[in-house]
């Protein structure tokens, strides 16, 4: 009899042991380990609606992914954790410069009306999404080359 009840405090320890570890292991390392960052906010002219540029970034074994977003304008701050999917969205791998900053814009977004956004990304970025139309705004693309003073469009 003594030996099951040593066992059974053995197995309560074993399994008091397990559960404080996950829950220690859930705090140091959480679920979502990717950040993501707005870089630009862009009304559209009747100011109703908001461009947004955002990185996402996973940690340094991926690449960056740059994302673009309409959202209706509120007062609010926005919460980048909780933007939507984008609708264009560029792998910037390779394609920017070492002596180019990863804080730089990149992504470049001008209204031509409140309809209608112009989208500029370094040429030889890998575009992963590329919508044309998204929440009744048309799209229109173009690369621009990452010329060494950053030059943008």
């Amino acid at each position: 009899m003594r030996w099951r009840r040593a066992l059974s405090w053995v197995a309560l320890a074993i399994a008091a042991l397990i559960g404080g570890c996950s829950v220690l292991l859930n705090q140091l390392f959480p679920a979502d380990l990717c950040a993501t960052e707005v870089f630009t906010k862009v009304r559209s002219p009747s100011g109703k609606l908001t461009a947004i540029v955002y990185e996402i970034d996973c940690g340094a074994t991926t690449g960056f992914s740059r994302q673009v977003v309409i959202v209706p304008t509120t007062e609010r701050r926005i919460d980048p954790q909780a933007l939507p999917r984008g609708f264009f969205a560029i792998s910037l791998g390779s394609a920017v410069d070492d002596h180019l900053s990863m804080r730089d814009g990149l992504v470049d977004l001008h209204w031509l009306a409140d309809d209608h956004l112009d989208i500029a990304y370094p040429a030889g970025s890998r575009p992963i999404r590329s919508a044309a139309r998204s929440d009744g705004v048309d799209m229109t693309y173009r690369t621009y080359l990452n010329a060494p003073d950053g030059a943008k469009p």
